[in-house]
């Protein structure tokens, strides 16, 4: 088995930067990712249903991510992963970086492990 058959979905990798305007200091996401099209999975899924409101719906969810160990992401970038046809906006949080095991049987093990978590407000 080797992980990087098993990624499926792809992210792109948005990092807020620091901009000054007018001696305020900015945190500002760029247009264009700082990373495209980068194989992951997500493999881990937990939703839990609607919660309905006066004034609007929300649905939130925490899920984990897992890519190869090269791959520059930090807490708190955006992710657009796509998966198949659908596309959806991911907060990265703790990283756990997983080293091939010594001694290995099955080479391909090593990866990243990223919580990623979602909320969508209507």
């Amino acid at each position: 088995m080797n992980f990087t058959d098993w990624y499926t979905d792809k992210m792109d990798v948005f990092r807020t930067t620091s901009q000054v305007v007018n001696g305020i200091t900015k945190q500002t996401l760029p247009d264009s990712p700082l990373y495209a099209n980068i194989p992951c999975r997500i493999y881990q899924s937990k939703t839990p249903p609607i919660t309905l409101k006066d004034t609007a719906a929300q649905v939130s969810g925490d899920n984990k991510l897992m890519c190869d160990r090269s791959v520059d992401v930090s807490k708190g970038d955006v992710l657009i992963v796509t998966r198949g046809s659908a596309t959806e906006k991911y907060f990265a949080g703790d990283i756990q970086e997983y080293t091939e095991p010594f001694g290995a049987i099955l080479p391909g093990l090593a990866h990243k492990e990223i919580c990623i978590s979602k909320q969508v407000r209507t």
